[in-house]
Parts: C-alpha cells; structure tokens; sequence
C-alpha cells in the first residue's frame, strides 16, 4: 500500500483535494493522507489541490506552502522508503517583468493552466 500525506505548512491551508481515491483529514485544512493504488516506475499521478496562502510579509519573497511525503514498501526489496517534497510559492521582487520568459516558463504556465483547467472541470461536476 502506498500513503500519500499532505500537509500544508507555513500558515497555508488546504482548502480542497480532487481525488476518488481514499483519503482522510488527519488535521482540518492542514493535514490529509491519501491511499494510492499501486504505482510503477515512471508512473505520473496528478492531484490537484486547493491551497489558501496567507499574505507575505513585507520583506518575505517566498515560502513553503505545502509538504507531500509518501510512504511504501519496495516490491523488489521488501522494505519501507519514504519521500518528500515541499512546494513553495514565490512572488517577484518587482512588479513589472523586465525581460520576456523563457521558453521553460512558458511550457511550465502552460502545464500548471492545464491543471487549473482540471480543477475548475472537476468542481463544474
């Protein structure tokens, strides 16, 4: 069995999870553990998640906003691992873009649009 937790930090909360799969609030807005079925290497496996962040302060340009840990078992050697990642949002030093993006930044708004996208088809449901 694979356990997915995610867990929002930094004054962040989450405000909603758009899965069919099993999961469960381990603490409200802040913490919920997810049951994923069997991945594969090079398995993707997409969860959008609704994040609230609070305002920045003054002299903060970016913060984590959410924590994703998961827990298995190796088939092939037959013990536990663990991995995690944080997600941080970030906002510019200024507020006008100086130079036109790159082509990674536009395939990456691209991608995250696709999600959003997801996101909004899936509450219209």
């Amino acid at each position: 069995r694979i356990r997915l937790c995610v867990e929002a930090v930094g004054g962040c909360s989450i405000e909603k999870l758009y899965t069919l799969l099993d999961h469960n609030e381990v603490s409200p807005r802040v913490s919920f553990e997810v049951a994923l079925q069997d991945l594969h290497p090079g398995d993707v496996f997409h969860l959008p998640v609704r994040v609230s962040v609070p305002v920045l302060g003054g002299a903060t340009t970016s913060g984590e906003a959410v924590r994703f840990s998961l827990a298995y078992v190796d088939a092939a050697t037959i013990e536990a691992k663990t991995s995690a990642v944080g997600v941080s949002v970030a906002r510019p030093q200024e507020s006008r873009i100086s130079c036109p993006p790159s082509s990674a930044a536009i395939q990456s708004a691209i991608a995250l649009d696709r999600e959003r996208l997801r996101v909004i088809v899936s509450e219209a449901l």
